[in-house]
């Protein structure tokens, strides 16, 4: 290689390192502006929401400066954002003067074009807004969603439904056919602050409904709220085929229990297998009804498993029953498994 093609090959090396360079100094400057902007609008949105709430006037130059900042759709969108979050944080006076925020800048446009997006994220975002919004007719416009093919989209839908209606809203799992998950199931409990007797029927509808994920649910509000009322629905449900909605039967049995609740379970304690008779000899455990001591005493005796041995004998210690071990340990060798059990629950107790 020459030094001519030497110093050409240096020179462009040099000059694409200079891109480059240019390049990265740009992309910096970037999101140094896009930072500042959105620390600018912050700033601004906070301090007109902070207005609100306190309701004190705007400056006139900060009136000058939200307007302007307004035309922008990303600055709109921040707007809606954080009133969405302040919306969740105040009640009361400072609640009201939030929501009043919506109307007053016009942002009910922006949020209507979000709902008729085709993207589920900014679907999503739009229906939180409307939510926030808490208009007579937000229900209207978030109900065709709960039907949504995206999960996103229906989940928001259905959270935000119960949101504005409490248990009225859950009418829609009626006939919801898609697994709810544990995280929404949640979502949705914390939305329902209160059933009261009149509102009976719409849990009625849920109990004849093929989904297990639906039963689990009305289940846990059961026992979140303690309904007495629907002991028996929860009764029935221990002979159900799903092991997931036995078992939050048999829970929710131990939050709305009566004088019938230990029989109820000792009398499905055979026909099931062994993982159920370890939920529902743990449900008796909780319970300490000394009534089951006889049942118990002979399951011990005949039970080969250890598992169950091994619970079984710690519910009869819990229940006084110690002298019952000491004695049945007496006939059995020192290795034998009935001994080495007993042992072993004594010595931890």
């Amino acid at each position: 290689m020459t030094v001519h093609n030497l110093f050409l090959f240096l020179l462009i090396i040099l000059f694409l390192v200079l891109i480059l360079i240019s390049v990265i100094l740009f992309i910096g400057y970037k999101q140094f502006e896009k930072s500042l902007q959105r620390t600018i609008g912050l700033n601004s949105v906070d301090r007109i929401i902070t207005n609100a709430i306190i309701q004190q006037e705007n400056k006139e130059e900060d009136v000058i400066k939200f307007q302007f900042l307004l035309k922008l759709k990303s600055f709109r969108n921040l707007f809606l954002d954080r009133l969405v979050q302040a919306e969740k944080k105040f009640s009361g006076n400072a609640h009201t003067e939030i929501i009043g925020l919506f109307s007053t800048y016009q942002l009910q446009k922006d949020i209507f074009a979000k709902l008729k997006s085709t993207k589920p994220f900014v679907i999503a975002q739009g229906i939180q807004e409307i939510t926030a919004v808490k208009s007579a007719d937000s229900a209207k416009y978030i109900e065709p969603f709960l039907k949504h093919q995206d999960p996103m989209v229906y989940n928001e839908a259905q959270f935000a439904v119960v949101k504005l209606n409490g248990i009225e809203g859950i009418r829609f799992l009626e006939h919801f056919s898609y697994k709810m998950s544990n995280w929404q199931q949640i979502r949705l409990l914390s939305s329902i602050k209160e059933v009261t007797e009149d509102q009976y029927e719409i849990l009625n509808n849920l109990w004849k409904s093929e989904n297990s994920s639906v039963l689990v649910f009305a289940l846990k509000v059961v026992r979140n709220f303690q309904l007495l009322h629907f002991y028996n629905h929860v009764k029935q449900l221990l002979n159900h085929s799903n092991n997931k909605v036995k078992k939050e039967a048999i829970e929710t049995l131990q939050h709305i229990e009566n004088e019938d609740t230990l029989n109820d379970l000792i009398e499905i304690y055979s026909n099931e297998n062994v993982d159920m008779q370890l939920v529902i000899i743990k449900a008796l455990v909780q319970a300490n009804d000394k009534r089951c001591i006889s049942f118990f005493k002979t399951e011990f005796l005949q039970q080969t498993n250890p598992a169950l041995q091994f619970q079984i004998a710690q519910l009869l210690v819990g229940l006084n029953a110690k002298d019952f071990l000491i004695d049945t340990n007496a006939h059995f060798s020192a290795n034998h498994q009935v001994s080495l059990i007993i042992n072993h629950v004594l010595q931890i107790r």
